[in-house]
């Protein structure tokens, strides 16, 4: 098995709704790092009206836990990014220092609600590549627009977006219907990474190793490797997709 790479998880403690104190963010750790995850981006919500989110506190939080972690596991590689609620105004933050990119460099990991509006999306996630990010689409099988069309999934990444989807949907966690969409997806080659969305130790844990070898059985080795690994090594050096 090739060494995994989660670029979307909720293990940075105290700062929004996942790990909520240092000791279960460590506990969510020592289990991804069994579990064969060498590299994990830590991706905390911004949302506009979520008065937790700034971003001195936000790297004072990261600076921490990166010195509680680094003895640890030396061969762990841990990165600081953020999962932005795609408000209008969201270029403009990125561009004023006011929400994070992932890693540094310029991909966005984006989220919507689930009944946003296909316009919407497209109008921002436009605006976010006129500013010069790619936009990567948060856990694509929540919205119902993309479900109700995937021809319209298929036009936000002809305009320059990426897509994720969470690994417990695609085993069957998140039910038959949510399993049954991100086949389609898979099937179709419309999706460029697979991560854990990791919220905490037991209902959404930071494990991908299942995931990863239930999509080589089904998907072949080459279009997993990209999804766990190789998609996220060109997202980390900035590099494109």
């Amino acid at each position: 098995m090739i060494e995994l790479i989660d670029i979307h998880t909720h293990i940075l403690p105290g700062v929004d709704d996942g790990a909520e104190n240092k000791e279960t963010a460590i506990r969510m750790l020592d289990a991804a790092y069994k579990d064969g995850t060498r590299g994990i981006i830590l991706t905390p919500h911004y949302k506009f009206d979520d008065k937790r989110y700034r971003i001195d506190k936000i790297r004072a939080a990261f600076d921490e836990f990166y010195d509680e972690y680094c003895d640890r596991y030396p061969n762990m590689n841990l990165l600081l990014g953020c999962e932005a609620y795609g408000e209008i105004e969201l270029p403009q933050k990125l561009d004023d220092g006011k929400v994070l990119t992932m890693a540094d460099t310029r991909y966005v990991l984006v989220e919507y609600r689930p009944s946003v509006e296909y316009s919407h999306v497209e109008r921002n996630l436009n605006d976010l590549i006129r500013y010069g990010y790619r936009p990567i689409i948060a856990h694509v099988e929540r919205y119902q627009c993309f479900r109700k069309s995937i021809d319209k999934l298929r036009e936000t990444i002809y305009m320059g977006a990426l897509v994720q989807i969470n690994a417990g949907g695609v085993i069957g966690e998140r039910g038959f219907s949510t399993k049954w969409f991100l086949g389609k997806l898979l099937n179709q080659r419309l999706v460029h990474f697979v991560a854990s969305d990791a919220h905490d130790e037991v209902h959404r844990p930071a494990l991908l190793a299942s995931c990863a070898k239930y999509v080589e059985n089904k998907y072949g080795s080459d279009y997993m490797s990209e999804l766990f690994a190789k998609n996220a090594l060109r997202l980390i050096n900035n590099k494109p997709i």
